[in-house]
């Protein structure tokens, strides 16, 4: 949420091209939440609630609710499902040959 919302603050209704990508890729979870970001921008009110059921369905997610399956921790999906309050986004620029991380205030 907090990444939706800072692009809304910079670049809401100036018409800015936002490309938005789903790092992984097989993982609906990672569509999952590039989705929740682009219907957030746009105003269409998907819930976080929603977003996290989708995540849970997911395929690639199925290993950490598996008790066979001690590596994976399940408390990593809880974690990685919430939606939590934030004081930065992290940006990411190319500065010279190399892109440079930054974390950015909300």
């Amino acid at each position: 949420k907090a990444t939706a919302e800072f692009l809304v603050g910079r670049f809401g209704g100036s018409g800015a091209r936002i490309n938005l990508v789903a790092s992984h890729p097989t993982g609906d979870e990672d569509l999952a939440c590039a989705e929740y970001i682009r219907d957030y921008i746009a105003g269409e009110g998907v819930t976080c609630d929603e977003v996290r059921d989708r995540i849970y369905r997911c395929e690639t997610v199925q290993k950490f609710l598996d008790p066979a399956r001690p590596e994976f921790d399940p408390n990593d999906i809880d974690f990685c499902a919430l939606e939590l309050p934030m004081e930065f986004v992290m940006s990411v620029r190319k500065e010279g040959r190399r892109p440079e991380i930054r974390k950015v205030p909300l």
